[in-house]
C-alpha cells in the first residue's frame, strides 16, 4: 500500500507542477515538456546509479516503478489534457509548423483547475497521514501551493464570459464566419472548416475586456484566398463586422498575435495592447 501511496503521491505532485510551469509561462507546451525531461532524466540517473549496489532484480524493478513511472505517468495526464502528445501528429495542410491549431477552451481549463485543486488537497491530506517527519510538511506546504494555484486558475477562467472560433475567408478578411464553442474541451480546425484544399492559418486571438474586467475571447483564423468557398455543409454561421473591425489589419497571416481591447460604450472595441505569440 506504502507504494501504491509513493507512486500515486509522486504522479500528481509531478503532473500539478509541470501545469504549474504550463500555465505561468503562457501555456508553451515545450516549456513543460522539457520540465518533465529534466525530471525524467534525473529520475533515471538515480535509478542507474543504485544498480551496482544491489543484485536483486525484483527490488531494481521495484525502484524503476516507483521512481521512473510517476514521471512517465505525469506526462501522460499531461498530454491528454492538453491537446496529445507530441511528435506524433499527422501532418495536415492546415496546420501551422510547430504550433498547434487547436483551442484549449475554458471548459478544459476549469477542469484542469478543478484537478490541480482536488489533487493537491487529497495530497496534502494523506502526506500529513502517512508521511512521518520533516517530509510530511514539506507535502503539505507543497499541496498548500497547488491548492492556491487552483484557486488562482478557477479565478482567472472565470472572467471569461464568451469564447468563439472567428474564421476569415478572402485576401482581405472580407467573409466572416463564426463557430460556437459550446462545451467542447478542445477545439481543432477539422472540427469547423472541412476542406483540405485549402491552408487556415491561424492568426491570433482577439480579448476584449468590459468595465467589469471579463473576457470574450475570438480565437481567430484565416483562409487567404480569392476563390469562393462553398461552407454550406461546414458548422458556420456568417455575420457581418466584428467589434475590432477596424483593427484588423493588426493581425498578419505569417504572424499569431494575442490583441486586448477595451469595450467602450457603444459596445466597440477599442486596441489596448498587442503581444506576439508567434
Amino acid at each position: 500500500m506504502q507504494y501504491f501511496f509513493d507512486f500515486v503521491l509522486g504522479s500528481v505532485s509531478y503532473f500539478i507542477l509541470t501545469y504549474f510551469v504550463y500555465s505561468i509561462f503562457g501555456y508553451k507546451k515545450k516549456i513543460a515538456y522539457g520540465l518533465l525531461g529534466i525530471i525524467f532524466l534525473s529520475t533515471v540517473y538515480q535509478f542507474i546509479r543504485l544498480i551496482p549496489l544491489t543484485d536483486n532484480t525484483s527490488l531494481l524493478i521495484l525502484v524503476g516503478v516507483i521512481e521512473i513511472g510517476p514521471v512517465f505517468f505525469a506526462y501522460l495526464i499531461f498530454s491528454s489534457l492538453t491537446g496529445g502528445i507530441p511528435l506524433i501528429k499527422i501532418k495536415r495542410k492546415t496546420r501551422l509548423k510547430n504550433l498547434s491549431t487547436a483551442v484549449i477552451t475554458k471548459r478544459s481549463k476549469v477542469q484542469t483547475s478543478y484537478m490541480v485543486f482536488a489533487g493537491g488537497l487529497i495530497v496534502g491530506l494523506l502526506g500529513y497521514f502517512l508521511i512521518a517527519d520533516v517530509m510530511r510538511y514539506v507535502v503539505v506546504i507543497l499541496s498548500a501551493a497547488f491548492i492556491v494555484l487552483g484557486i488562482i486558475l478557477w479565478i482567472e477562467q472565470s472572467k471569461i464570459i464568451f469564447e468563439r472560433i472567428v474564421l476569415f475567408i478572402g485576401r482581405e478578411k472580407e467573409h466572416i464566419y463564426i463557430f460556437e464553442v459550446n462545451k467542447a474541451l478542445s477545439i481543432d480546425i477539422p472540427d469547423f472548416f472541412k476542406n483540405e484544399n485549402y491552408i487556415v492559418d491561424r492568426i491570433g486571438e482577439a480579448i476584449i475586456l468590459n468595465d467589469q474586467k471579463q473576457k470574450s475571447i475570438d480565437y481567430l483564423y484565416w483562409v487567404a484566398t480569392s476563390d469562393k468557398i462553398d461552407v454550406k455543409d461546414m458548422p458556420l454561421i456568417k455575420i457581418e463586422n466584428l467589434p475590432y473591425q477596424e483593427d484588423l489589419n493588426r493581425y498578419e497571416k505569417y504572424h499569431i498575435k494575442r490583441i486586448w481591447f477595451q469595450e467602450n460604450r457603444m459596445g466597440h472595441a477599442e486596441y489596448s495592447k498587442e503581444k506576439i505569440i508567434k
